[in-house]
């Protein structure tokens, strides 16, 4: 059996902010190697006292999907999506990167334990059929920032030459995008400015996991660097004076990936 025709890894993101800006992150990956999966979660969070990192040969997670409700539900935490999901695929060579934002924003509990907290939430699902260390990313930008009553969530990578903002489930036209950086998130309809609250995590994946779970990384993927970051935002409309500011956290952050081999196309 070829070893990247069997791989599979399938990642789901999932957070919450609540209105003084305490937050929570979850992250489920199953990573598929032939017969085997690898499952792995981890807690991040500045109101959890963490759980920290967990991985273990076990059958794969289900992923999120709606209940009757339209309730997303990841073990005991749950979000309520307040516009319609939305995904894209990157393709190259028969290999695929598939983004599906499943939650581009709504009311969200993250549960731990006996404890949870409520805000504002956000949710998504990755998967890749080659390992994402082997696209040609190089720096990848990623975020979202979430109000009272709109969401805008944004992906980009130069080097591979996509770039995707979306509103409130609709995406924006490419063309209609100005620029997307660590300050700004600009479209000819809207700016959104971003102040840095506090740096969640930063480093490479082979400092910020440490032992004994960044032992087990293949060096390419150990080397990947991220650096994730809570924001305040706020959202300026371009067609009304009148029309005040919303405001609102944003978590985004820059991923670096070692320059390697498969170039990327959207679809």
């Amino acid at each position: 059996m070829n070893r990247r025709s069997a791989y599979r890894i399938d990642k789901v993101y999932g957070d919450v902010v609540a209105e003084d800006g305490r937050y929570a992150i979850l992250y489920f990956v199953n990573v598929g190697l032939g017969p085997v999966t690898l499952t792995g979660g981890q807690l991040v969070s500045n109101h959890f006292p963490c759980a920290g990192i967990r991985l273990r040969l076990h059958r794969a997670r289900k992923l999120p999907l709606p209940d009757s409700t339209g309730r997303l539900r990841l073990g005991t935490s749950e979000w309520a999506p307040n516009c319609a999901a939305i995904e894209r695929t990157f393709s190259d060579a028969g290999h695929a990167f598939r983004w599906r934002c499943l939650c581009p924003g709504g009311v969200t509990v993250i549960r731990h334990g006996d404890s949870s907290l409520a805000g504002h939430g956000y949710l998504e699902h990755l998967s890749f059929t080659l390992p994402p260390w082997e696209f040609t990313l190089g720096e990848l930008r990623w975020g979202r920032w979430l109000g009272e009553n709109d969401s805008i969530v944004w992906v980009a990578s130069t080097e591979a030459g996509f770039k995707l903002v979306v509103r409130s489930g609709v995406a924006v036209a490419t063309d209609d995008i100005v620029a997307i950086s660590e300050q700004r998130v600009e479209t000819r309809d809207f700016l959104l400015a971003l102040t840095a609250v506090e740096t969640i995590r930063k480093g490479s994946l082979r400092d910020t996991l440490k032992w004994p779970v960044a032992q087990l990384l293949p060096r390419s993927l150990a080397a990947i660097d991220e650096d994730k970051r809570l924001f305040r935002g706020s959202l300026h409309e371009r067609d009304g004076a009148d029309v005040p500011p919303a405001y609102g956290f944003a978590i985004a952050e820059s991923v670096t990936f070692p320059r390697n081999g498969h170039d990327l196309s959207g679809q």
